[in-house]
């Protein structure tokens, strides 16, 4: 799968939501004391949200590989590029679900226990998801040699408009 494995991306992935969720599940207990089923639900919650953080993030950094072979100057990159829409997405998302009011109060809980999920999924997104592909440091991406849908990438003209090139 060239430089960017399978195994990689399930290490980092699955070791970036993992860890996320144990530390939301610990806010969640120390926000609203013990569970109820209901309250339960910020688990999935979470882990949609923080693997759509992820893919974001990732996809990009794999942009910025083909573009860099530095994989530091890549990471720093894809964390500008998609800074402000995740920090949007995530603060919208964060928002909603802590303004959320019910009489019922699995309910109530979720919003809380969702709210501080979002932002811990934010935060690990661009603290842990780069230490991880860091430690992972697969080899640098070669274009040469592979087939042709693996080359493409995704570019920026400069004028806010996206193009798909072959490199």
């Amino acid at each position: 799968m060239g430089s960017f494995t399978l195994t990689s991306a399930c290490f980092c992935g699955g070791h970036h939501l993992a860890i996320g969720l144990i530390v939301t599940a610990g806010l969640g207990l120390f926000v609203v004391g013990p569970l109820n089923p209901i309250s339960l639900a910020f688990a999935i919650l979470f882990i949609g949200l923080s693997a759509d953080f992820a893919v974001q993030f990732s996809l990009r950094y794999r942009a910025q590989q083909y573009l860099s072979s530095d994989l530091r100057e890549a990471l720093l990159e894809a964390a500008e590029r998609v800074g402000v829409p995740l920090t949007l997405a995530a603060a919208a998302a964060a928002v909603a679900f802590c303004r959320s009011r019910d009489a019922y109060t699995g309910l109530a809980q979720l919003g809380k226990i969702a709210g501080c999920g979002m932002i811990v999924a934010y935060f690990f997104t661009f603290t842990l998801l780069p230490a991880l592909v860091r430690v992972a440091h697969h080899r640098e991406a070669k274009a040469v040699g592979q087939p042709a849908w693996r080359r493409w990438i995704i570019s920026s003209n400069g004028a806010g408009s996206w193009s798909y090139r072959l490199p």
